[in-house]
């Protein structure tokens, strides 16, 4: 439900950020199709570059609006909440995009500020999720 939920609310341009969905079983990449049992956790995350950028944004021009894992998390918790802990978090990933140039932020004051800093890794936005005990 997830995962497919997920590919639904994506964004389709190229169709690159849809098909970049992958879920992660105790530290392992498994296949939608393939997820073992008795598993501790599962994560489900976009491995693009931009999929914060789209999470917390949101894609206007395709109309997509921020939060996409957030809402995701919402339609898996509204079915299974009595059976699972689901989490949105932001997480490192292997071989994670690295900053190539400092990212500043404007504040309502009209200051700059340093956000995060090149060399930096992004952190991407995942759903966690854990099974009840």
């Amino acid at each position: 439900l997830a995962i497919q939920t997920a590919r639904d609310l994506s964004p389709v341009e190229s169709g690159r950020y849809k098909r970049s969905w992958i879920l992660i079983a105790d530290k392992q990449l498994v296949s939608e199709n393939s997820i073992p049992e008795n598993i501790d956790e599962l994560i489900l995350v976009n491995t693009q570059p931009y999929a914060r950028k789209i999470h917390v944004r949101g894609a206007r021009l395709r109309g997509v609006p921020p939060g996409i894992v957030e809402k995701v998390k919402q339609i898996v918790l509204k079915r299974f909440k009595d059976n699972f802990i689901i989490n949105m978090e932001f997480m490192n990933l292997p071989n994670a995009y690295i900053l190539k140039k400092d990212y500043i932020q404007k504040r309502r004051s009209g200051r700059m500020r340093l956000h995060t800093a090149r060399g930096n890794e992004l952190t991407y936005p995942a759903l966690v999720v854990k099974q009840k005990f």
